[in-house]
């Protein structure tokens, strides 16, 4: 009998090691209650991001985003240029307005990629909220 739960204890073993580093698993794109947020390993990170309204023009420095939409639609005014452009912060900037952007509506499901010193805002219409999961990468 001790046996039999030595060979259970073993077996058992690789169930009960802890996750490895830099390790995270949010089932179906939702962090577990009490989990980080916005993990952020070196050079990236990733959120979970609600939008129920505009957060304004915005652009990163040396951040690239990829965005996966899991829900609602909102426009994404993209490219052009961030107009009056302040520092929000040592990696972005923000502005009162984007110039000769261009407008793509955006749904579930839709993966969109900003590349670094992109001007960006998104414009969720009113009452509703899109919600997509984030991935920052800095670039040198």
């Amino acid at each position: 009998m001790r046996l039999y739960g030595i060979i259970l204890l073993v077996l058992a073993q690789p169930l009960m090691a802890a996750d490895p580093p830099g390790f995270v698993l949010w089932p179906k794109g939702t962090p577990p209650v009490g989990a980080v947020t916005r993990p952020i390993w070196g050079n990236h990170l990733m959120s979970i991001v609600r939008r129920n309204r505009d957060a304004g023009p915005e652009a990163h420095v040396r951040q690239s985003e990829i965005w996966v939409v899991q829900s609602g639609e909102a426009n994404l005014l993209i490219g052009g240029e961030l107009v009056d452009a302040k520092p929000n912060g040592p990696e972005d900037l923000r502005g009162s307005s984007i110039r000769n952007g261009i407008i793509k509506h955006i749904s579930a499901g839709d993966v969109i990629h900003v590349q670094a010193g992109t001007p960006h805002e998104m414009i969720p219409e009113p009452g509703k909220e899109l919600v997509y999961f984030a991935v920052k990468i800095t670039g040198p």
